[in-house]
């Protein structure tokens, strides 16, 4: 069996995010150490069921798990390697709020394996993380980054937010060229989505969300490729840039369909021939693994056409696109063949490039990712 990923769910915040859907509550710290007991109850539970599986990817995302004791991380972190195999070069990442790292904290990490830190920074303008309800501020962003550095941990990314509202495209360059000043090892660059039960959803339908037209989004999404290309970051996927060697190992498992068990509240995986999401209720969470079983709500078996589905929309998402012989070797067709006529509209406006033995998308061809997969699947 090739190595899992492994992805574990911290569903807690000190307060929640303007634009965010994540599944995440505020207010719940109460309810950490009776959830931190279901993490590892589900842990034990597949690893009785499974055995010790093997692990070189590790990621505990939120949420806000930074809102965790470094005791509580380490002992999550100590159960995993008691009944699990995990990978002595294993890529481990945590995300943290700029405003909870410490020195002890960071040491704790480190000291338990944590080798990777993905900051949530999203902006450093000021004005614009109270806009977004962010509890951290520029200044928690400069320390972080200083004590990163004081501990000699390099594998650092930062999620970033663009098309803000009221941010204009010399707002969001400025606000670039400042987190580039701060060397991270990785970005991920998100354009702000507004989503269905949200405090800037609801904003919208008021009318009270004032967002940059589209052709300025556009044009800040394709100012930060050929900026960050000048400052030495390769795009490898839509929204993730990287020094040489720091590409996200645990996202690719994603992009490239391999397997990965998720656990905690709401968390998916892709494993057994199956992919399958935990429940959302911390009640049905905790009662499902008091009797033994694991907590997943929804089960679909993997056919080879869904293989098929999943494997067109993450290999798209990368900017090495579609291996054609590999997509043979799997799916026993060509690729030309069953699509080279639906897609030479998107071939002859150089949205999508044939190049030798790959298929991608351009980075106009991303603009219009949708609409190219649509015809696809």
């Amino acid at each position: 069996m090739s190595p899992l990923g492994l992805y574990i769910h911290i569903p807690f915040c000190r307060q929640k995010c303007y634009y965010c859907d994540f599944l995440s509550y505020q207010n719940q710290e109460k309810r950490i150490p009776d959830y931190l007991h279901a993490l590892k109850t589900e842990l034990v539970l597949y690893q009785k069921k499974y055995g010790k599986l093997y692990f070189d990817t590790i990621y505990i995302g939120g949420g806000t798990p930074s809102m965790l004791l470094g005791e509580e991380v380490t002992g999550l972190l100590s159960v995993i390697n008691d009944h699990f195999l995990v990978d002595a070069h294993s890529e481990i990442t945590i995300e943290v709020n700029p405003g909870d790292l410490s020195q002890q904290l960071l040491a704790m990490y480190m000291e338990s394996g944590i080798n990777r830190i993905s900051l949530g920074v999203q902006t450093t303008d000021e004005e614009l993380l109270k806009k977004l309800n962010r509890d951290h501020t520029n200044r928690d962003i400069l320390r972080s980054v200083q004590l990163m550095g004081e501990a000699g941990l390099e594998n650092y990314s930062f999620d970033l937010i663009f098309g803000l509202p009221n941010q204009s495209i010399e707002g969001f360059q400025r606000d670039l060229k400042q987190i580039l000043s701060l060397q991270p090892a990785h970005l991920s660059l998100y354009s702000l989505i507004v989503e269905p039960n949200t405090y800037f959803h609801r904003l919208e339908s008021e009318g009270q969300l004032l967002q940059p037209a589209e052709e300025e989004e556009r044009a800040m999404y394709h100012w930060a490729i050929e900026h960050l290309r000048g400052a030495g970051y390769s795009q490898y996927e839509i929204s993730n840039f990287a020094r040489p060697g720091y590409a996200s190992r645990h996202n690719l498992k994603y992009w490239r369909n391999q397997e990965y068990i998720g656990v905690g509240l709401g968390s998916s995986s892709h494993f057994d021939g199956a992919r399958y999401s935990n429940t959302r209720k911390f009640s049905q969470y905790a009662d499902r693994l008091m009797e033994g079983e694991l907590p997943i709500l929804e089960r679909e078996i993997v056919t080879a056409a869904s293989m098929e589905v999943d494997y067109l929309i993450m290999n798209l998402r990368l900017i090495q696109g579609i291996r054609l012989s590999e997509y043979q070797e799997r799916f026993g067709v060509d690729f030309m063949e069953r699509y080279g006529r639906k897609l030479a509209p998107f071939l002859k406006s150089g949205h999508l490039l044939l190049e030798g033995n790959w298929i991608r998308m351009s980075t106009e061809g991303f603009d219009i990712s949708n609409t190219i997969l649509v015809e696809l699947i």
